[in-house]
């Protein structure tokens, strides 16, 4: 879920990418440096496979001179994984004293989202970024090939297993009596690999009856915008909960890896805005079901907007 935080900072850099070619020719010397005065973003195509952002970027030169961007192409890794590319639309004229308009394209490849969530996950929820580019200047009679890079390490806030702990005990009521406590559940990352993504809950309960209590086994199910990223069972081999007895139980959860490019799409196509739901049930006798732990929230972003200036 939070591969939306992380296009936020990957888009950014796209953009900066094509005022930089630019600066980076007339950075030195006695030249005035161009100024950045806005930029603003809007969705393209946005289909199974690519993701398109269409960028507008003003430069103002203050200088005496005049150069023209004839193209820009660029690629964006993330940990190592090339997720993006992009080029500029148009030629751009940049005249003295005065606002020159660059219009860059860039297409996110969705198919690329499961590795990255595996890259993410793996390296602790940290992402380093690298921007490659390579800008076709004209100036002063002359053609200059101008490589560009950039890299940044980025870290989105609160780690996502955060987020699942509870640290505030509760009650599980059934007919109106107390069944089991839930004193705390801590989550932690298990085994990745690319098709899953395991989650360890570790559920600290409690059975403040006289009577015992035989859980057969454990079902989950998680769904993001309506898409079923989880979904399966544990058994527990009858574990028996004795009275006024405390247990640790860990259950764990499985990601489907593969579905996450499809909750990309709906992310975007939802507004930039995912409800996560995620329940864990105990099975008692009978097959009957209770939920021992629910999460619910909204992931909310609003990536244009962030990268918009000013």
């Amino acid at each position: 879920m939070k591969k939306a935080i992380v296009m936020a900072a990957i888009i950014g850099l796209l953009a900066l990418a094509a005022g930089w070619s630019y600066n980076t020719f007339f950075s030195g010397g006695k030249l005035a440096v161009p100024e950045l005065k806005a930029t603003w973003h809007e969705w393209g195509v946005v289909n199974e496979t690519v993701t398109e952002i269409r960028s507008t970027i003003i430069i103002y030169n203050p200088g005496g001179y005049s150069a023209t961007v004839e193209s820009l192409t660029y690629e964006v890794y993330v940990n190592d994984i090339r997720i993006a590319v992009g080029h500029l639309v148009e030629p751009a004229r940049i005249e003295p004293k005065s606002n020159a308009t660059i219009r860059v394209r860039t297409f996110i490849d969705n198919t690329k989202i499961p590795d990255l969530w595996v890259s993410y996950v793996t390296n602790n929820e940290n992402l380093h970024l690298e921007v490659e580019a390579q800008a076709v200047v004209k100036a002063f009679g002359l053609t200059l090939n101008v490589p560009i890079s950039f890299s940044k390490d980025y870290r989105p806030e609160p780690p996502l297993e955060e987020r699942l702990d509870i640290h505030e005990e509760y009650n599980i009521t059934v007919n109106g009596q107390t069944l089991v406590t839930v004193k705390q559940v801590d989550t932690s990352w298990g085994t990745v690999t690319n098709e899953t993504t395991q989650l360890i809950h570790n559920i600290t309960l409690y059975n403040p009856n006289p009577f015992p209590i035989a859980i057969s086994r454990m079902k989950y199910v998680a769904v993001v915008n309506d898409l079923t990223i989880a979904e399966g069972e544990q058994p527990m081999a009858n574990l028996i909960l004795g009275p006024h007895e405390m247990k640790w139980v860990l259950v764990y959860t499985y990601i489907n890896n593969t579905l996450l490019d499809d909750w990309w799409v709906s992310h975007v196509g939802n507004g930039e805005e995912s409800d996560v739901d995620v329940t864990v049930f105990m099975v008692l006798e009978n097959d009957i079901l209770v939920p021992i732990y629910e999460r619910s929230f909204t992931i909310q972003t609003d990536l244009l907007e962030a990268m918009s200036y000013p």
